[in-house]
């Protein structure tokens, strides 16, 4: 699951750039304007605009206390010469369409304050007309003509939409790619043409290859007194391989954290289907080294790296990672494996693929060199296995300096101990069944039947960043992050759940309130006073 939604980071990039043009006030490219929603790229609705401003409030108040929902309707309202929102009810809501020759705007608001609030957005630089018993706006008066042609579209849009106080937002990265592909795969050429290895050139064709298997992603931020909550869509073609990849039955993860200790910052569970893995990124890399015209030399390497890394990490993982004290990277990993035997002669391999495919593609600042030491020394006669990587240059230091990784096949198992890490505890823990300083995830109590389960401990995190990184980033940053670590401490975590299906992977996650109020209190006390908010 952890790595499927690497897929999500090309289509962020481009929603990035859609909203950036649009905040600019200029087309993206010369279009026709459009004659329906379907030619929308972007869809942004909030079925109650006033109830979530009010939930917002809730949240945002607890970084600073009078930022709540009658201040925040104040700073919304103030564009449209009403402080409170009168002209916007309780049931009133909004959406906003981005097409790539700009954005147009659909409000619902009261009969009779439809002409004040023309006249305002007509101040503040914007064109604005009512249309189908909507508020129609859009800073490109060119596109006036058609957003009131698309009005009756956009309120059959907000009635099939109509929901709480929560906000969606819907990217079609088909027509993103229909529509911007030339320029997006200008930036990608740029970005391949930057890489010195041929697996980096690869693994980005891959990724926009595999969003071009995406139909849309959908978001949904619902905030309120809790925290916040939120849930991220990928939906794939039918048929694709990123669909067959997401419905490929997964293994149960129960038990797995069991293993591992509950020192680290991030602590993780994922399941996913190594063949299906396997199967979609032989599927994406094989198109790449067509468009790119690979090598077959290069092309042999990467594929064998691909399966072999497959092979390794199993159907199940887990991960203990970021703990305080050592270096940045240390912490435990296990897998579940298929091939107990064959996973020494994999690391093994992966190994000297990696320093062959690195090996004369150095950067002229910049070295990296490997050392895996194959039975390195034992442990209660369990074989362990090291690797030393090492990167020198004149931007390198500290906590990327230096990279130790101490490895053994347990059982089914395959454990990882990075840095500071012990890996005879682990050894340990897999021969007993259980590591004494596990502890349950709080993300399984909250996402039921999930493929991948995600505790994220801010404290802990900013915590070993202090610790590991303090030579790099100094004395002041290292005093704010110490500063942040303690604000931090004791807070819920950040919680996520991830689920895949044959018809989209979903990303659930929640910011807790906790969370937000540290951040109050921190800049309370670095403003220099104020009473600590719960």
């Amino acid at each position: 699951m952890k790595r499927s939604l690497c897929v999500v980071i090309l289509c962020l990039s481009s929603l990035m750039l859609i909203f950036g043009a649009s905040a600019q006030q200029q087309p993206m490219y010369q279009a026709p304007a459009p004659l329906s929603l379907n030619e929308a790229l972007v869809m942004v609705h909030v079925g109650n605009v006033t109830g979530f401003l009010d939930q917002a409030g809730l949240l945002a108040q607890k970084i600073e206390p009078s930022m709540n929902g009658a201040a925040l309707k104040s700073m919304v309202g103030m564009y449209l010469n009403d402080p409170s929102l009168a002209g916007m009810p309780g049931d009133s809501g909004a959406l906003i369409a981005i097409f790539g020759t700009g954005m147009m705007t659909f409000l619902e608001v009261q009969p009779d304050q439809a002409s004040a609030y023309t006249s305002a957005l007509s101040a503040q630089g914007m064109a604005a007309e009512t249309a189908s018993s909507l508020l129609v706006s859009s800073r490109n008066p060119s596109l006036m003509q058609g957003a009131k042609i698309l009005a009756p579209q956009a309120k059959v849009e907000m009635a099939k939409r109509r929901a709480g106080s929560n906000i969606q937002a819907t990217v079609h990265m088909d027509r993103v790619l229909a529509q911007m592909g030339p320029q997006i795969q200008g930036m990608l050429s740029m970005m391949e043409s930057m890489q010195s290895n041929p697996m980096s050139r690869v693994g980005f064709r891959a990724f926009y290859l595999a969003a071009q298997e995406v139909t849309q992603l959908d978001l949904d931020l619902s905030p309120g007194a809790e925290g916040l909550a939120a849930e991220f869509v990928v939906l794939p073609k039918a048929g694709s391989s990123l669909s067959q990849f997401f419905a490929a039955p997964t293994q149960s993860v129960d038990g797995l954290m069991n293993y591992l200790p509950s020192n680290g910052a991030v602590r993780g569970v994922f399941a996913i289907n190594a063949d299906a893995y396997a199967s979609l990124m032989e599927n994406l890399a094989g198109q790449a080294f067509e468009q790119l015209g690979t090598p077959q030399q290069d092309r042999d390497a990467v594929m064998n790296m691909l399966r072999n890394s497959s092979m390794m990490q199993g159907n199940a993982s887990a991960v203990d990672m970021f703990t305080p004290g050592g270096s940045l990277f240390t912490g435990s990993q296990i897998y579940k494996v298929e091939n107990p035997e064959q996973a020494t002669e994999l690391m093994e391999q992966s190994m000297e693929q990696v320093k062959q495919m690195f090996q004369g593609q150095q950067q002229t600042d910049v070295e990296m060199s490997f050392d895996f030491q194959k039975n390195a020394r034992e442990y209660k006669g369990i074989p362990i296995h090291k690797l030393n990587m090492k990167v020198e240059g004149p931007e390198v230091q500290g906590a990327l300096a230096d990279f130790q990784y101490e490895m053994a096949v347990v059982k089914d198992y395959v454990v990882n101990a990075m840095g500071s890490s012990s890996v005879e505890k682990l050894i340990d823990a897999v021969q007993s069944g259980s590591n004494p300083e596990a502890k349950d995830l709080t993300a399984k109590s909250e996402y039921s039947g999930a493929d991948a389960y995600i505790d994220i401990d801010l404290g802990r995190l900013m915590e070993s960043l202090a610790s590991s990184m303090g030579q790099m980033a100094g004395q002041a940053d290292t005093a704010q992050m110490d500063a942040m670590g303690q604000a931090f401490a004791g807070a819920r975590p950040v919680t996520m759940g991830a689920f895949m299906d044959a018809g989209a992977a979903r990303l659930k996650f929640d910011v807790p309130a906790g969370i937000v109020s540290a951040i109050g209190n921190m800049n309370r006390q670095m403003q220099g006073g104020g009473a600590p908010m719960q």
